[in-house]
């Protein structure tokens, strides 16, 4: 765990890299979600679908605020 961490940068660079691959992750499900959401008839999709969206939006803007992508600031 060290080597992983003093290889990305230290901790701060480790725990940004944790975060953008969290997101992107969250993105791939949001994705595959937004796409059966309708053709489904329940709402448990629909649902899940809406708290992704916003897990994925609050780690953007987490991501956003530590520098990740300077021109959103």
């Amino acid at each position: 765990m060290k080597e992983f961490i003093a290889a990305n940068g230290g901790l701060i660079g480790t725990i940004i890299i944790v975060m953008v691959s969290f997101n992107l992750l969250l993105v791939g499900v949001k994705s595959s979600l937004e796409f059966i959401k309708d053709k489904t008839k329940t709402d448990v999709d629909n649902k899940a679908f809406d708290i992704i969206s916003k897990i994925s939006a609050f780690v953007s803007k987490v991501l956003d605020m530590v520098g990740y992508n300077p021109e959103h600031k």
